[in-house]
């Protein structure tokens, strides 16, 4: 069965034409600035409201093939995220493949952004699982990203290490 590699998240990545991957700004961490607002419906004095401005996440994954796998065997893969506070898995990306190469790399990109409401602390959860097609048992390997929700009165929704993400212009 194919061995994990590695899985990395970061906030943006390049492939030269050779093949070989970069990541930039490597995701350690991310802090959600959660504001406080009145809340006319419940009558409490605060409740948190978190602003949507997504983060742009690359979760790159790579398996490599074993020794025994056979070069022609098709095999499925997903990358899936687990939010904090939640049991359910949500699919990101699906695909089939072959080992036509030693190695094979999935690459996601995705806006992460929190969804109305939200303002859970705890672990942002990406899977890369593979798995021979017409079998039951997932090969998985997984990076596990801390969300810290944390009162604010700055608008950004979700920084990664702490730090504000710069768009480019033009």
């Amino acid at each position: 069965m194919p061995l994990p590699s590695y899985i990395i998240c970061s906030e943006s990545g390049a492939l030269d034409q050779s093949g070989r991957v970069s990541h930039f700004n490597v995701i350690d961490k991310l802090l959600l600035h959660v504001q406080s607002i009145e809340n006319p419906k419940k009558k409490a004095k605060h409740a948190p409201v978190v602003f949507r401005a997504p983060l742009d996440i690359q979760v790159v994954a790579k398996w490599m093939r074993e020794g025994s796998d056979n070069p022609g065997d098709e095999y499925e893969a997903e990358f899936v995220v687990t939010r904090p506070g939640e049991m359910q898995q949500t699919v990101l990306h699906a695909a089939h493949f072959k080992f036509d190469k030693e190695f094979q790399r999935f690459i996601v990109n995705i806006a992460f952004s929190p969804a109305p409401g939200y303002s859970k602390s705890g672990l942002l959860v990406f899977e890369s699982r593979v798995r021979k097609v017409k079998t039951k048992t997932w090969h998985r390997q997984q990076c596990l990203v801390p969300v810290e929700a944390a009162a604010s009165d700055h608008p950004e929704s979700a920084t990664a290490n702490g730090k504000k993400q710069h768009k480019k212009r033009g």
